[in-house]
């Protein structure tokens, strides 16, 4: 999967390689919290509402830090501007990142995270539908490949619970 969404992020030509090694580093920390969570969640019985509050707290932090340093011109706080900060923010984020934490307390990582895979997948194929984008054929190879690795990984999570089954 991971070699298909390099494909995907390289294939337009525009993108250079170490944003894009960069973002996949940054999953595969995401990847390492989850697992973090789900052996404390089940250690300590902690409720997903604590972790998603403190994720929320320190990445505003972050970006209350580093934002300003980003060399980007003043907020214009519009009314406009603050409703879609404040769906943003309220719905978008702090939701989903709720929903997040429900899903991987209930969930094993590896079946929380195909929905996460889907994501290029989606994407592409929404561009293609919605706006008669069709994908360059190596960006088609790498959503293949996503597919590919997507498909695999649910065999292989069927295969286990079929084991698990059979056995008792």
């Amino acid at each position: 999967a991971m070699v298909g969404t390099l494909l995907v992020a390289l294939s337009g030509g525009r993108a250079e390689l170490g944003p894009v090694l960069f973002a996949l580093a940054a999953g595969i920390s995401w990847g390492a919290g989850v697992l973090l969570y789900q052996w404390s969640s089940r250690t300590h019985r902690d409720d997903a509402m604590v972790f998603a509050g403190w994720q929320l707290l320190a990445a505003g932090i972050f970006m209350a830090i580093f934002i300003p340093m980003s060399g980007e011109s003043a907020i214009h706080w519009t009314p406009a501007f603050m409703m879609a900060l404040s769906y943003t923010v309220i719905l978008a984020t702090a939701l989903a990142v709720y929903v997040w934490f429900l899903l991987i307390a209930r969930l094993e990582a590896g079946m929380a995270s195909l929905g996460i895979l889907l994501s290029p997948a989606i994407g592409l194929a929404s561009s293609w539908i919605q706006l008669g984008e069709r994908p360059p054929p190596v960006a088609a190879l790498g959503l293949g490949i996503i597919l590919f690795a997507i498909a695999f990984f649910a065999w292989a999570e069927w295969q286990r619970a079929q084991a698990a089954l059979a056995r008792g």
